[in-house]
């Protein structure tokens, strides 16, 4: 990714802390027959992603083309903020390993009881993905190193 992306998880010590907020939209399948219904959709939307370089924090494998030649991608996970940094938006990068960001899940169940586990599974997820970011702008100084001509010599190398 660009050295731009950085801005999305990193700031100095010395600006103003990353205030971060990610908003999720929650659609489902609103056609249902007791007793028959066979799949349930949930699509999950991020429809603000404050303090992000962009909205895709969903994390998906583009998998090989079937035999028509029509391209499939998987739902992974949530991103984590390395996955932000290193996968790309929109598409897998060429000759890479199929992983990319979008801001949607599209995701079926059989269940309505595992689309709500689900479901909130992704807002915890979501929840510590803020935190983490957070985090990671709190930096505090831990250690300074110098080294001048004087030591030289006296360190192996």
């Amino acid at each position: 990714m660009s050295s731009s992306s950085s801005s999305s998880s990193s700031s100095s010590s010395s600006s103003s802390p990353v205030l971060y907020n990610i908003t999720l939209e929650k659609e489902l399948s609103t056609y249902v027959v007791a007793g028959r219904t066979q799949a349930y959709r949930l699509v999950v939307t991020v429809t603000d992603a404050t303090g992000l370089h962009d909205p895709n924090i969903f994390l998906y494998l583009e998998l090989p083309a079937d035999a028509a030649g029509n391209q499939m991608s998987k739902f992974q996970c949530m991103c984590s903020p390395l996955d932000l940094e290193t996968y790309p938006s929109g598409a897998p990068a060429v000759g890479s390993n199929g992983f990319f960001r979008l801001a949607q899940a599209d995701l079926i169940y059989g269940s309505t009881d595992v689309l709500e586990e689900t479901w909130r599974l992704l807002q915890n997820d979501r929840n510590e993905l803020v935190r983490t970011l957070t985090k990671m702008n709190n930096l505090s100084l831990e250690v300074i190193s110098s080294f001048d001509s004087t030591m030289i010599g006296t360190f192996p190398v």
